[in-house]
């Protein structure tokens, strides 16, 4: 349902058990749910901003320059995020975002280098309790979530729960 990660752990949360950790680290389905996750990423959008601004596609916010508010320049590059993402996704200005994204946000290049340096020899081990270096990922979890069918299966498991418990089976 959501992952943390810093450079010495990585805390993934579910509804069910991790028996086999490899699918989790496959290349092509961590760039895919990356690219799908960064899309809908605030910080993607102020990498977009901060990308627009530099092409010159978004007025910068200069004290002397009153012409919009920080709001406003905020809404305008959202919206042309947005209509981009949903009718153009490879514009060059999408492209030169989701480089950046994965070069300063996620460092993905990294990520692919240390995939290739363990080449799929992952362990799995259940410890009695928390380790010092990953005890702070506990703090964050919840902060971020991944969609998925986790929602809808709590969901319908809740609804029949009700149901029986109204008699409406």
């Amino acid at each position: 349902m959501g992952f943390v990660a810093t450079d010495y752990a990585t805390l993934i949360w579910g509804l069910d058990a991790v028996t086999d950790p490899a699918p989790l680290f496959d290349r092509r389905a961590l760039r895919e749910g990356l690219d799908g996750w960064l899309a809908e990423n605030a910080l993607m959008k102020r990498t977009f901003r901060a990308s627009a601004t530099i092409a010159g596609l978004i007025e910068r916010n200069l004290p002397q320059s009153a012409k919009k508010t920080g709001r406003q320049a905020t809404f305008s590059s959202d919206i042309l995020y947005d209509t981009l993402l949903k009718y153009d996704p490879d514009h060059l200005m999408m492209r030169i975002t989701r480089d950046e994204a994965m070069r300063g946000l996620v460092d993905f290049g990294r990520i692919e280098e240390i995939l290739d340096r363990i080449g799929g020899r992952i362990d799995l081990i259940r410890l009695p309790r928390v380790t010092p270096l990953a005890a702070p990922l506990f703090l964050e979890v919840g902060k971020v979530s991944v969609a998925g069918s986790a929602d809808d299966r709590l969901l319908a498991e809740e609804t029949a729960r009700l149901m029986q418990a109204a008699g409406l089976e």
